[in-house]
């Protein structure tokens, strides 16, 4: 109660959304969709360094040597191997704190072909403070788990996606 159902636009705020709508009305092409965040491929390129360097330490500390595979295009970027195992390890590094990551189609694959031999280590603050997340297959209570916090869940979300050739 006490609240109209109407927006008068006189605002100063209102002014560019004014002038959209007036553009629109006249059959001018509008966009009204927000701008996509600007990449930058030196800092992105300094997150992934710092998440290879991370989770590489980590691995050789517990007795691992540590091979990076990144360029051969095997669906993870390193294998650990120590006297008793042998791990696939995708690394996902990330500059703020959120824990969300996407898997390419090839990476995804290899998730799920190999998962008792495989690792996504995820680095969140990767360029100010590391943080490292291990997700590992548990035969145990046969779901994904993070090492070292029993909190912790793993929701993957499979996404399906498609190349599309036009052929003229």
């Amino acid at each position: 109660m006490g609240q109209a159902n109407v927006w008068y636009a006189d605002t100063p705020e209102a002014k560019p959304l004014i002038k959209k709508v007036k553009s629109f009305l006249k059959g001018k092409p509008v966009n009204v969709l927000p701008k996509a965040k600007k990449t930058d491929p030196e800092k992105n390129a300094r997150v992934e360094k710092s998440a290879i360097k991370t989770t590489t330490k980590y691995f050789q500390n517990i007795g691992y040597t540590v091979d990076s595979v990144e360029k051969d295009n095997v669906g993870w970027d390193l294998e650990a191997v120590s006297k008793k195992n042998k791990l696939v390890i995708e690394v996902k590094g990330l500059s703020g704190t959120a824990v969300t990551v996407g898997l390419s189609p090839n990476e995804y694959v290899a998730f799920l072909k190999n998962s008792n031999n495989y690792r996504l280590c995820i680095v969140t603050s990767a360029l100010n403070n590391p943080t490292l997340f291990i997700c590992r297959y548990s035969s145990e209570s046969d779901k994904w788990v993070v090492e070292g916090n029993k909190k912790a869940k793993l929701d993957i979300k499979p996404k399906q996606s498609a190349i599309i050739t036009v052929r003229i």
